[in-house]
């Protein structure tokens, strides 16, 4: 957890595609523990919801950065 809020942290205070860029492994490490963070939440709601328990917890999490420029849905 401490370091998705890390992650989250710096990217606030360097917004931008070059720093995100020099930081990809960063990101991807982050990710994949909020993935796996976004699994175990997952699990403990299918307890008391079974149609949680299909969930992939890529399908639950949005992309952190989205182009809409082109999309009908901004």
């Amino acid at each position: 957890m401490e370091h998705i809020l890390d992650f989250l942290t710096q990217l606030q205070r360097n917004n931008s595609r070059e720093w995100f860029n020099a930081n990809k492994t960063f990101y991807q490490e982050s990710l994949d523990a909020f993935h796996a963070l976004t699994g175990r939440i997952l699990s403990g709601i299918s307890a008391f919801d079974p149609s949680m328990s299909e969930t992939d917890p890529k399908d639950a999490v949005f992309r952190i950065y989205k182009d809409t420029r082109f999309s009908k849905d901004k």
